[in-house]
């Protein structure tokens, strides 16, 4: 049984150990990855493409399969200006004047409200924003953030963060909802923080810093209920020249002298010292493959060029979707104009030499049929298309729509009989001619 809790043991810290080797430091302040540096960057980087790449082993080679990247621009004080997660996804970061975080967006390219005109159409952008307010010191540090979920004109508080300073270092604490989410305190050559897992317990995480800031050697125990405290590991962290981990050794609760596991790292590195490829191995096998595509600038213009470039595609995809939206609104008060679309005539709209349907009569669809079959096209490819349209009070045909798809080629093809047709009879209703809706199946 002590053997079996052991394995069980060991496989859960393999687990964890993932999670341990970070793809690049954060920002204390936020948790997040905020600047340049943050990413383990050094020199003017303009923008940075960070693959997660895929791989398998085949016939004793390793080979690449593909990767899931995200494109990162910075500002000349190497800033995060935007961030690209995905080909319809990216967040844009804004900063106060002392260069704290003012305002996060992510906005998911045509995840929103479709707007439809005529035969075009478009998806508006899913827009969150998250607005920091920041407080400081007479001295200019930063001393509270309260960070909020702007949306629909509403604003709702999702997290508070107080800054409290010591001779020595500093004590940050993150209030969520229900109170304290996690405790972050630095004296310089030692942090430890305390975060709430939901789940009963606290994670404790001590390290030890060395003078360049670099963590050595990391303590994680958790805390229990009735102040009980659980070592569960304790981690050894060597580093190259460059200031990135190359081995980490971990060891099991008190256990000192047996590793449980030890990760290497191998990297490639580019004039300014910044990784091209970084390579994680247990043994001989390896676990995770990354690369980094550099773009460096030459002067503050190339800064400047790709600012520009971004704000002009958003620009001009904003233009679209307003351009849309108005064309949408014009329509929308022809509309008006013209008078309502009446549902149940007492005569429907036929086609002229028809018989028009009405409360006491069917209707005959003699001649709509056999024009249609006179000017329908030779396909291939046989279906029932549903389409519906407006027959306006002079019989005009519009906003014709397909409600029941049978192919492109088919659907293409009903919608140009349609916009073919002469005019129809229009609609009656108290012996006055009014605008109605018509569905009819088109068979091809």
């Amino acid at each position: 049984m002590k053997k079996g809790k052991k394995k069980l043991l060991s496989n859960l810290l393999i687990v964890m150990v993932f999670v341990l080797i970070p793809k690049y430091s954060y920002s204390i302040e936020y948790g997040k990855p905020l600047n340049s540096k943050d990413f383990d960057l050094k020199g003017p980087v303009v923008s940075a493409i960070i693959k997660d790449c895929q791989f398998k082993e085949e016939f004793g080679e390793i080979k690449k399969t593909g990767s899931s990247d995200t494109r990162v621009y910075f500002l000349s004080n190497g800033h995060i200006y935007k961030e690209i997660v995905s080909p319809t996804s990216y967040k844009k970061y804004e900063y106060d004047n002392h260069g704290y975080l003012l305002s996060e967006m992510v906005i998911n390219i045509g995840k929103g409200k479709l707007y439809k005109i005529n035969n075009e159409s478009i998806y508006d952008d899913d827009t969150t924003r998250i607005k920091y307010n920041n407080v400081y010191t007479t001295d200019g540090r930063i001393a509270e953030t309260k960070a909020f979920r702007l949306n629909n004109g509403s604003s709702e508080q999702i997290e508070r963060v107080v800054y409290n300073y010591t001779p020595g270092g500093i004590k940050i604490t993150v209030y969520d909802l229900y109170g304290v989410q996690k405790e972050i305190t630095n004296n310089g050559s030692l942090r430890v923080q305390r975060t709430d897992t939901k789940a009963f317990y606290w994670e404790v995480l001590t390290d030890r810093l060395d003078n360049k800031g670099l963590i050595v050697r990391r303590n994680k125990t958790y805390e229990l209920s009735g102040g009980k405290k659980r070592n569960v590991s304790n981690e050894i962290r060597d580093y190259d020249d460059h200031g990135n981990v190359i081995k980490q050794t971990i060891y099991l609760a008190n256990d000192n002298k047996k590793p449980n596991d030890i990760l290497t790292l191998k990297y490639t590195y580019d004039n300014f010292g910044n990784w091209k490829q970084k390579l994680l191995f247990r043994g001989n096998k390896l676990l995770s493959w990354e690369e980094r595509n550099i773009t460096y600038a030459t002067d503050e213009n190339d800064y400047d060029f790709f600012i520009q470039d971004n704000a002009k595609q958003e620009e001009l995809r904003k233009k679209k979707i307003d351009q849309i939206k108005k064309t949408i609104e014009i329509e929308k008060e022809k509309e008006i104009a013209k008078g309502p679309i009446v549902s149940f005539p007492d005569e429907f709209a036929c086609f002229p030499g028809d018989y028009p349907r009405s409360a006491s009569s069917m209707g005959s669809f003699e001649r709509l049929n056999a024009w249609i079959n006179a000017n329908k096209q030779e396909s291939d490819y046989s279906g029932r298309v549903g389409i519906e349209f407006v027959v306006e009070c002079d019989g005009s045909l519009s906003d014709v729509r397909i409600n029941k798809s049978s192919g492109g080629s088919l659907d293409q093809e009903a919608i140009r009989l349609v916009n073919k047709m002469p005019k129809w009879n229009p609609a009656y209703k108290d012996g006055k001619v009014v605008r109605s809706k018509i569905g009819i199946n088109i068979y091809l």
